[in-house]
């Protein structure tokens, strides 16, 4: 960056000063004390993405709101400082020699040494002068940078908290309630929470490292793993297929309004909800299964201002819908619609053909259609599958079946649900630590001794407001595991 040095602009304005003395004796002007920055910003950054600088006048402390990507010192090496407002338009700061010289906006500068410079404690400092040149007012610019991949997954490397239900091999169940993660556990009378504190998912929030165990008065013979959310509610289902609902998962009272007349439900599929994102069609209900004369068909019972509606279809649940274990996610399209996907464990199947997971997807909760097509890229067959909508893509983990790779292997995502690879960088489960180089580039990749890889554990899995995906396994695992793709947490993606 070219300086030009404050000793020509310094004699300028002394020169200004003799010419009006001499002129008129009898007038005396008054130059502003003004010392201050009123706006400073870089050139954009990247894709043409402008990154809002603060000035903090009372620390007189310039920084990025939201950090700059990780790659970013490639860009800033040579940056042009767009804006520098300030009084008299002098600001300068320390050359090569340690000298105040002028700083020439015109000329692109080197920011990189200036990276989080709080936690170096080496600030670029810009000397403003006042238009009178007796008041000079000191700033410190610290350019904040991420130091995550934007796009990778980030779990850290070890779990956030113990199962506060210890070593069991009951099924588990994670939802989330209002300001609350609970966790279920089959055949327990304790429910375990922590809060999820308020915010924005930008906020540098820490939680889940603690879990408090209450008192719940379940039903008998309830299963956990039929707890869905719908509104500020949570539903389940018992043995005997009688539904109950909670407005804080520790009390629950039967509901009768759900289940259609002659007819027993035999799974609660997920729910659409205004709290779900853009429902332009404002479809409010609950998706379940029901069972009417030893046939199982599809029925959704919608909330209404005068009550509840309930529409069965006329057309026989397939076989191949999943049957118990479910997982579903409900997402707002580009188009402002609800979309509900679901994946579970089948049963009855030929095996030789059931060798896919395969993903149900429905805009209603009345009808369901398979997104399959004859492909080599499906699924694989996974036990205990899970599904999430989540940074744009969909993904779906479980436990594989294979003889030469039993237990979590890895993600699997799909942009469309019909088309499905598996993640082998940036989407890991949780305890796959980075690649480490070692000694004559040998990359090594550690795991945790807690990781998912490979094992078999019971498990359960939910994504909470903040972006935080959650897993938190049973026996062989039990630990509680939070992970977020890191661009997720930033001001901007």
């Amino acid at each position: 960056m070219r300086i030009k040095f404050l000793s020509i602009i310094a004699s300028f304005f002394m020169v200004s000063f003799v010419i009006t003395s001499c002129l008129d004796n009898d007038n005396e002007v008054n130059y502003s004390p003004d010392a201050t920055i009123r706006a400073f910003e870089l050139d954009t950054i990247g894709y043409g993405v402008n990154y809002k600088f603060t000035i903090d006048q009372v620390s007189r402390l310039i920084y990025n709101v939201d950090s700059l990507p990780v790659n970013a010192d490639t860009i800033i090496n040579s940056i042009l400082i767009k804006t520098l407002t300030t009084a008299s338009g002098i600001v300068t700061m320390k050359d090569q020699n340690d000298q105040d010289s002028i700083v020439n906006i015109n000329d692109s500068i080197d920011l990189t040494k200036y990276v989080n410079a709080t936690e170096k404690n080496n600030f670029l400092v810009l000397k403003v002068w006042a238009p009178n040149m007796e008041v000079q007012n000191e700033y410190k610019v610290n350019i904040r940078m991420h130091t995550m991949v934007p796009d990778s997954l980030s779990w850290g490397d070890k779990p956030i908290a113990e199962n506060p239900a210890g070593i069991t091999a009951q099924k588990q169940k994670l939802v989330t309630l209002g300001d609350n993660i609970l966790l279920f556990t089959q055949n327990s009378d304790k429910v375990y929470s922590t809060t999820i504190p308020a915010g924005s998912p930008s906020d540098r929030l820490n939680y889940g490292q603690s879990w408090d165990s209450k008192n719940a008065d379940l039903p008998e013979g309830a299963d956990v793993t039929s707890i869905i959310r719908f509104a500020d509610k949570l539903y389940l289902l018992t043995e005997n297929k009688k539904i109950y609902n909670s407005n804080d998962g520790l009390t629950w009272t039967e509901d009768n309004v759900l289940t259609p007349d002659g007819a027993t439900v035999t799974n609660l599929i997920t729910s659409f909800s205004n709290s779900d994102g853009s429902n332009h069609k404002n479809v409010n209900g609950i998706a379940s299964v029901i069972e009417k004369d030893n046939k199982k068909y599809f029925s959704f019972a919608e909330q209404k201002e005068t009550g509840w509606n309930i529409t069965t279809s006329t057309e026989v649940v397939p076989a191949e819908f999943p049957t118990n274990n479910l997982s579903a996610d409900v997402y707002a399209t580009e188009s402002g619609t609800l979309n509900a996907i679901v994946v579970g464990n089948t049963q009855g199947l030929d095996s030789k053909k059931d060798t896919a997971t395969v993903v149900w997807a429905s805009e209603d909760g009345k009808a369901w259609i398979p997104m399959e097509i004859p492909s080599n890229n499906n699924c694989p067959k996974l036990v205990d599958p899970s599904i999430i909508h989540y940074n744009d893509a969909f993904y779906i983990c479980g436990k594989e079946t294979k003889d030469d790779a039993k237990g979590f292997q890895k993600f699997y995502t799909s942009p469309t649900l019909l088309v499905w690879k598996g993640v082998d960088r940036m989407f890991m489960l949780p305890g796959i630590l980075p690649p480490v180089k070692l000694e004559g580039g040998v990359i090594q990749y550690p795991y945790s001794e807690f990781s998912f890889k490979g094992k078999e554990a019971n498990y359960t899995m939910v994504v909470d407001r903040n972006h935080y995906i959650w897993m938190v396994g049973g026996q062989g695992i039990d630990k509680i595991w939070r992970g977020r793709v890191n661009k997720l947490g930033f001001l901007i993606q």
